[in-house]
């Protein structure tokens, strides 16, 4: 997942041919919303964006073509393939529209990126050391055999499926409807409904769990595998070692490690400095009392 960088999709398409590529949806708008402003559009946008459907994609494209046909113009210039769920691949089995995981990376190692190369490195790995034994140890004392947090969203999923009918084939398949008679098809032997968001996420919607709750089989046990705590533990159970000081680092005969030649830019530097708790700052640039 890119943030839509010019040369990436080439990019990857070159080296990474037989990756699935996605774009960020967040990075998505905020190019789209510098000629094409309004709450409307920003909601036709994502409600493309989240559709797992491509009957339900083409709704919402045909209603931004009615409401601004050059917005339109614009969005269907990007294949949907990087940024719908209507064309996400369901072998992945991961439906993120957002790469909030680099960002939350980057914000961890902001302090870190100021300092010198070898110390920005030591912080890191110090941050990385934390943080994986951290992990480890809050899943490992969940009760459930899924991770916390698709846990929680398992049993919101539940709720929402008791407001459903089943109508069962016999066999495997199910009938689901709606209170507005809307109908999906579960097949929990292929581990599918229609509205593809199981297919998609590998995390049983509440359409499939309606059909499992039918048969009294419990929807843990169809949540695909990299979502359960006993795997979430094996990527975790490496423990990053100690290190000694520098003054203890093997000496290399290759010749020092200079910095690279930067061209100075003209004017100040600008560098993006977080708020302190209560403060201001008025347009003129002077802070508030």
């Amino acid at each position: 997942m890119s943030d839509k960088q010019k040369g990436l999709v080439e990019a990857v398409e070159t080296l990474l041919p037989d990756a699935e590529h996605r774009f960020c949806v967040l990075h998505l708008y905020n190019n789209f919303k510098l000629s094409h402003r309004g709450l409307r559009l920003k909601e036709i946008l994502w409600r493309a964006a989240s559709s797992t459907r491509i009957v339900d994609f083409n709704a919402a494209m045909n209603e931004l073509k009615n409401v601004d046909s050059k917005a339109f113009q614009w969005l269907s210039a990007r294949s949907p393939q990087h940024w719908s769920r209507a064309y996400f691949s369901t072998y992945l089995k991961c439906d993120m529209l957002l790469n909030n995981l680099c960002e939350s990376f980057n914000g961890m190692i902001r302090k870190a990126r100021e300092e010198p190369i070898i110390s920005m490195l030591e912080l890191i790995r110090i941050m990385l050391m934390r943080r994986i034994h951290r992990q480890r140890d809050l899943v490992g004392k969940s009760s459930s055999r899924l991770c916390p947090r698709i846990q929680l969203k398992l049993d919101e999923l539940k709720k929402e499926a008791m407001a459903y009918n089943v109508e069962w084939n016999g066999h495997e398949q199910f009938e689901v409807i709606g209170a507005f008679q809307e109908k999906n098809v579960v097949h929990l032997g292929e581990k599918t409904c229609s509205c593809r968001k199981w297919n998609v996420s590998g995390i049983p919607c509440k359409h499939a769990i309606a059909g499992m709750s039918y048969m009294h089989y419990p929807p843990e046990e169809f949540v695909v595998d990299c979502y359960k705590k006993e795997v979430y533990l094996k990527a975790y159970s490496r423990m990053m070692k100690p290190m000694h000081g520098p003054d203890e680092w093997p000496n290399s005969n290759r010749s020092p490690l200079h910095p690279p030649i930067v061209e100075k830019l003209p004017g100040r530097p600008k560098k993006a400095r977080k708020k302190q708790l209560g403060e201001e700052v008025a347009k003129n640039g002077k802070k508030k009392n």
